[in-house]
């Protein structure tokens, strides 16, 4: 697993730094919308990263679909109370001891 982790973020350091190959052989760059400056070592890094787990996403998302995920109900199973405007018949607030 730290393996993993290096390799991956050794790989975005050098992307976000100085580009890949893809990059090289399109004749792109990655940069940010507002300045043009790229990315740089430290959050190349943590972007490929984190992008390595877009198709985990992806499959759980699919897996989710197929299953009948998307029927979910929301069931109000707790909610906030303000336990100094009520008050029950002990003179304290209710479910506190």
């Amino acid at each position: 697993m730290a393996a993993w982790f290096l390799v991956l973020f050794g790989y975005g350091m050098i992307c976000g730094a100085v580009g890949s190959l893809g990059d090289a052989a399109a004749g792109m760059r990655a940069v940010r919308i507002a300045d043009g400056t790229t990315s740089g070592a430290w959050l190349g890094g943590w972007r490929a990263v984190c992008w390595s787990f877009a198709p985990a996403y992806l499959l759980m998302a699919f897996a989710s679909a197929l299953g009948g995920g998307s029927g979910d109900t929301f069931d109000a199973k707790f909610t906030a109370v303000d336990v100094r405007a009520v008050v029950g018949p002990e003179g304290r607030p209710p479910g506190i001891l």
